[in-house]
């Protein structure tokens, strides 16, 4: 049996990855289009390719994005390489 761990690795590895749609929820956009929260400091848990981290850093947020799974932080590193 899989841990965790292994499920997401696995599906990183086969690039079966159905959450990681590449689209910032609504609810983060309407969060900083209100700007009833001025550009701050972020944590993206489980940031997957960094999606979110990436949407708030180009918002002028300081955003950081943590994941247990290596392939999917290398992927967003290289996001953020293509875009800066």
């Amino acid at each position: 049996m899989f841990s965790r761990r292994g499920f997401f690795w696995m599906r990183y590895l086969r690039g079966k990855t159905p959450w990681d749609t590449n689209i910032t929820p609504p609810e983060v956009v309407r969060l900083v289009a209100e700007g009833r929260t001025p550009p701050g400091r972020a944590l993206d848990l489980g940031c997957g390719t960094g999606t979110n981290a990436l949407y708030l850093a180009r918002q002028g947020w300081q955003a950081d994005g943590v994941d247990f799974i290596g392939q999917a932080v290398r992927a967003a590193r290289r996001k953020a390489a293509r875009r800066a």
